[in-house]
């Protein structure tokens, strides 16, 4: 359930704009998308857009970009070489990686996820993962991959 190695690029002000997002959010979950391109085996965020976390159950626990915002950019980025190439969000007090959640969650294969850990209202660490399944039906394999992330 591997696929070919790739590494997620981004800039300071991507990541600035992370960073303030997942501090203001504290201690619930904040999320977005991540707006980007290809580049050879590269994906590289060129926009960080925040959504507001429409979880039913409040964020806390859990995360849901507002779908209106999605099809918007997917309307906007029609004819150009960007594309949605995934989504952030951040974890209060738990690691920057996929939780049982995150993975129960999960339907866009390739896409990436990019998880903020934050403790006591600071961004503390960083993680990238791109989803994947293997399989259909019953025999579906899924889960994260780690991916390389870089800063331009």
């Amino acid at each position: 359930m591997t696929l070919a190695p790739v590494t997620l690029r981004i800039g300071q002000q991507e990541r600035a704009t992370l960073r303030e997002q997942a501090q203001l959010a504290y201690p619930k979950e904040c999320c977005g998308l991540l707006i980007g391109r290809e580049e050879g085996a590269d994906l590289v965020v060129t926009k960080v857009q925040p959504s507001v976390n429409q979880d039913p159950d409040g964020g806390a626990r859990a995360f849901e970009v507002d779908p209106a915002l999605i099809l918007h950019w997917h309307r906007q980025l029609r004819g150009t070489p960007a594309r949605i190439i995934g989504h952030y969000h951040s974890h209060p007090n738990e690691p920057a990686r996929p939780s049982a959640t995150d993975l129960e969650r999960a339907w866009e294969p390739g896409m990436i996820w990019l998880i903020l850990s934050v403790g006591r209202g600071k961004l503390t660490e960083l993680g990238a993962f791109r989803y994947v399944e293997e399989g259909r039906g019953p025999a579906t394999r899924r889960g994260f991959e780690p991916v390389e992330l870089a800063e331009i």
